[in-house]
């Protein structure tokens, strides 16, 4: 491997227990990574990584099931699990929606450096970044669960409604509306539009963590159904945020809590 790519591994290597998206390595090693001849991404050098492991016997990093590194990330944002879902603690399992919620979530596996044989060592860790780009740094651990969620593994956007042309952006940028979650309607003849808003609220108070998800009327909880049945009952929906004014939020609003809401005009 290149100077540079034993360097990322290394550096990583030094931090067990943090945290780094692929944005924030590349302006680590910005300068290492524009003088190095290949011009390979931090992706590039970390999978050439998994070539040299393969060179040794291991598994593709590609070929490890990856439901595994999801599960372990999403316990680790402080989710339990129930069967094939993970929900939040204390979840009303008589719900009338299933939700999944909104962790912007990206996760890879990296080998140990250097490489040694299989049969002296052999593991592989799972590393959770986030998925929309953001300088900040913080700890994933329990975000969901009295923590407090880096920027980064939001889902935002610039607009007070959702569409099919809705384009997400990072909320630490000044935006419209939060993602709270997505999810799959019950029964969907027997659950009225009020049943529907009922359940977005709760979700949105338990994310945000605050009897009132509103803020004493600051914020709008929104629920939009994206898939009908039909006679037009909804099958599938979507529970955001919006300002209750026409101003934007800067960063997310999950594990807020009690903490001001910030609003750009």
């Amino acid at each position: 491997m290149e100077p540079v790519g034993q360097h990322i591994l290394r550096w990583l290597a030094d931090r067990p227990g943090q945290r780094f998206s692929y944005e924030h390595l590349a302006t680590v090693f910005s300068e290492e990574l524009a003088q190095s001849q290949s011009r390979r991404t931090v992706r590039e050098h970390i999978d050439l990584a998994n070539e040299i492991s393969t060179s040794f016997g291991r598994v593709r990093l590609v070929d490890i099931d990856d439901d595994t590194c999801r599960t372990e990330s999403l316990l680790y944002a402080g989710f339990q699990q129930r069967g094939s879902r993970f929900v939040l603690a204390g979840d009303d399992p008589t719900d009338p929606v299933e939700w999944n919620y909104a962790l912007g979530l990206d996760r890879f596996w990296v080998w140990q450096f250097p490489a040694l044989p299989r049969s002296e060592s052999d593991w592989a860790a799972c590393v959770a970044s986030s998925a929309n780009p953001a300088p900040d740094v913080g700890m994933l651990a329990n975000a969901y669960r009295g923590g407090t969620l880096p920027v980064g593994f939001g889902t935002c956007w610039d607009s007070r409604d959702l569409t099919a042309a809705t384009q997400p952006l990072s909320c630490q940028l000044p935006h419209q509306a939060e993602l709270i979650a997505s999810g799959s309607v019950m029964l969907p003849d027997a659950t009225p539009p009020v049943s529907l808003q009922g359940s977005c609220s709760r979700q949105a108070a338990k994310v945000i963590g605050r009897a009132d998800p509103t803020a004493g009327g600051e914020l709008t909880e929104q629920v939009l159904a994206t898939q009908s049945d039909p006679a037009g009952a909804a099958k599938q929906v979507v529970c955001f945020v919006v300002p209750a004014q026409p101003r934007r939020l800067i960063g997310t609003l999950v594990g807020l809590r009690d903490s001001p809401i910030l609003f750009i005009e």
